[in-house]
């Protein structure tokens, strides 16, 4: 390990101007230009698959419920197992059982606004030891000076931890436990902080244990056997993954989808997901 020539991942990021969500609401406007719909604030209920295909996708609205017959695809983001309790008929046991063992970490999100031009040197910095709550901190301004007004900035502290851990509910202590660190670690100093904001989510980083490879297969085996429905991305295929490697999958079912959607070039497809670099 001393004598190893170290290696740079990435010599440059190419960051959106306005922010991450800038990638959506290019990919939104693309395709309401190419006469497609959106429909925001719906959840799917049920999932009826017919001569294995998907025959009909039932699911709610502000408006009521309603239910979309016949599509040509499905292609779908959510969660594998969601995906799985969603189907009619149900998947069967052995393959729930599966998807059950396929374990995820959460993943808390500690914004902390201050009237400062920077806080860090850089974008990202990784703080490994135990004595940190948090695994990484980083600061946005330094991918694009537009998603701050002058003089002010934020970081973003991340902190993986299990969703059974208390301190995942206990948003209080763990925010009191961030910022504590924070100034413990010298990024920033209480005095300093205007604001903070928390956001949470359950099911982030798959967990790679050594039955979770046989769990997979089983799921996406059976799953293949529904002919027009893919399932796709980190949640969708339990792939540790970037977002480029997410754009790239996307791009390469597009290319199958077009030719006709053979399950077969899929299943192809899926063995190069394993051979991205991981750059975080």
């Amino acid at each position: 390990m001393v004598k190893k020539k170290s290696t740079v991942s990435a010599k440059e990021f190419l960051y959106p101007k306005k922010g991450f969500g800038e990638l959506g609401d290019t990919l939104a406007r693309k395709l309401k230009q190419r006469k497609g719909n959106i429909q925001l604030n719906s959840e799917p209920t049920r999932i009826d698959v017919k001569n294995k295909k998907v025959s009909s996708i039932t699911y709610k609205t502000p408006r009521g419920v309603k239910t979309f017959k016949q599509p040509d695809f499905v292609v779908s983001t959510i969660h594998i197992l969601d995906l799985l309790n969603l189907l009619r008929p149900a998947a069967p046991k052995q393959v729930v059982s599966a998807a059950n063992r396929l374990k995820f970490r959460g993943l808390a999100l500690v914004f902390v606004f201050v009237d400062k031009e920077h806080v860090l040197p850089e974008n990202w910095t990784f703080y490994p030891e135990k004595k940190y709550i948090f695994n990484r901190v980083s600061e946005p301004k330094w991918s694009s000076a537009a998603v701050c007004p002058p003089g002010k900035t934020y970081i973003i502290a991340e902190v993986t931890l299990d969703p059974s851990d208390p301190l995942f509910s206990n948003e209080d202590e763990l925010l009191k436990s961030v910022l504590g660190d924070l100034e413990k670690a010298k990024v920033i100093k209480q005095s300093d902080i205007q604001e903070t904001l928390l956001r949470k989510a359950r099911r982030i980083y798959p967990v790679y244990d050594l039955q979770y490879r046989a769990n997979l297969v089983t799921v996406l085996k059976w799953l293949d056997t529904i002919e027009n429905l893919f399932t796709i991305g980190r949640p969708g295929l339990f792939n540790y993954n970037n977002t480029d490697h997410c754009i790239d999958t996307g791009i390469k079912l597009a290319d199958i989808i077009i030719k006709g959607g053979s399950t077969a070039e899929w299943i192809e497809a899926r063995k190069t997901f394993n051979k991205y670099s991981i750059i975080d």
